[in-house]
């Protein structure tokens, strides 16, 4: 799984699998909605692409940073339950093996999961 200690540090960023390997010059761990707006803003002040990197798991590029590293690992966790219309709303960076658990208390589970 992605590590939030090397990304504080400063280390490289890689997928889980070492075959994806980039140097972002910037990273961020927004904690809130009104910070990634900033993130957004100043990304595109400056002609810069973002990439949300996810828990890295990916065998592709797709979530390669060439400039803008973002994660989302502070922002996640339930946010609504709507039982009447069995919907649940989630933050963007919630792990896909949180979703069952959380789900669980409400008698939902996710139709399909995937790894």
């Amino acid at each position: 799984m992605f590590s939030i200690d090397k990304w504080k540090n400063g280390e490289k960023w890689t997928n889980w699998a070492g075959n994806v390997i980039s140097y972002p010059s910037e990273m961020y761990l927004p904690r809130s909605i009104e910070e990634v707006t900033n993130i957004v803003g100043h990304a595109r002040e400056f002609g810069k692409t973002i990439r949300v990197t996810g828990a890295a798991h990916s065998f592709s590029a797709v979530a390669m940073p060439e400039h803008i590293a973002l994660s989302l690992h502070n922002m996640r966790g339930l946010i609504a339950v709507n039982e009447e219309k069995q919907e649940a709303t989630l933050w963007a960076g919630t792990y896909l093996y949180e979703i069952g658990p959380l789900l669980a208390k409400h008698g939902f589970a996710l139709i399909n999961m995937g790894n």
